[in-house]
């Protein structure tokens, strides 16, 4: 058996505890998670000369004291040729136990495109930081 000499031993050591300590930051955030709820209201639509602007309200509540949430609008659309596409946006608000926090969201299209279908969805949810 081979031994190793301790400059060695302790860079090994070193190089373990640098690891260790590395990753656990990463492993409690990735473990800090909590639940939201979302709610949307579609209030409508703006048309300009070469645009319409769909336009919902969003409401986020959660049971954290403090919480940022992200979340997400998926919409389907229909172009003027008649070619089918879909988008997904991220977006973010602070949210709290104490009342519910309301966005206005915007999804702006051409003019000859067709929202057909959307929806909101909680992607994530992290309490907030000390």
């Amino acid at each position: 058996m081979q031994q190793r000499s301790r400059p060695f031993k302790a860079f090994g050591l070193a190089l373990l505890a640098a690891l260790v300590i590395t990753a656990l930051p990463i492993t409690l955030v990735a473990g800090a998670s909590c639940k939201a709820d979302i709610e949307s209201e579609f209030r409508g639509e703006h048309e300009g000369t070469d645009r319409r602007i769909h336009i919902w309200k969003v409401d986020v509540t959660t049971s954290e004291i403090c919480a940022n949430v992200t979340f997400t609008l998926w919409v389907r659309e229909i172009d003027g040729d008649g070619e089918e596409s879909e988008q997904t946006k991220l977006f973010e608000i602070k949210a709290s136990s104490r009342e519910i926090k309301s966005r206005k969201v915007n999804h702006v299209v051409p003019l000859s495109t067709k929202v057909v279908d959307s929806r909101f969805e909680i992607y994530q949810c992290e309490p907030c930081g000390d």
